[in-house]
């Protein structure tokens, strides 16, 4: 209803089936990755969703990623190319600039998970939607989708319906790390 994903006309959970909108998805141009209304709308489709109903899981997904590279650390199996101690601090500095905000958030905007009609985002594939911190999915979509400073700014200024502070500019760029 809120127009960021395909409209849902029936489903069972019980049963585990769903019926949706199908949307015919189109791929991105490079003319089309040039148009500042598809930064808009990605911006404007995340705020939807972070402003939406609260669902029902809490999750975070920046201690899942501390918790996972330390249990591959203890096993070994971080490849001896990257360096531990680079990635350890990256989550550190994430973990320290934390949010304590929650926010219905989607918590896998890969580019899987959003199909573009039109200039038009569709958000899909919700299995782990949870409540979480926003920039998780605000520096997901600013590492897969957004490319120069401009288009950077475009989204988050239309995310924030203002410019970010520095701080939250900070913690989006820490989060596109982490």
């Amino acid at each position: 209803e809120r127009g960021w994903g395909p409209k849902l006309y029936a489903s069972d959970s019980n049963e585990g089936w769903i019926i949706m909108e199908y949307i015919k998805p189109i791929s991105l141009t490079q003319v089309d990755r040039m148009n500042d209304e598809i930064y808009r709308a990605l911006g404007k489709s995340l705020r939807e969703i972070h402003t939406g109903p609260s669902f029902a899981i809490v999750q975070d997904r920046l201690k899942e990623i501390e918790e996972r590279l330390e249990r591959l650390h203890k096993e070994d199996k971080i490849p001896s190319i990257i360096n531990y101690e680079i990635l350890k601090n990256i989550i550190d500095l994430a973990q320290k600039n934390h949010s304590k905000v929650l926010a219905p958030t989607h918590r896998d905007l890969n580019p899987n998970n959003i199909i573009f009609s039109g200039h038009q985002p569709f958000i899909i594939d919700l299995e782990d939607a949870a409540q979480d911190d926003p920039f998780y999915d605000l520096g997901t979509v600013g590492i897969f989708y957004i490319f120069d400073a401009r288009h950077e700014k475009i989204f988050l200024d239309t995310y924030f319906n203002r410019t970010p502070t520095q701080q939250e500019y900070e913690y989006y760029q820490n989060m596109k790390q982490a």
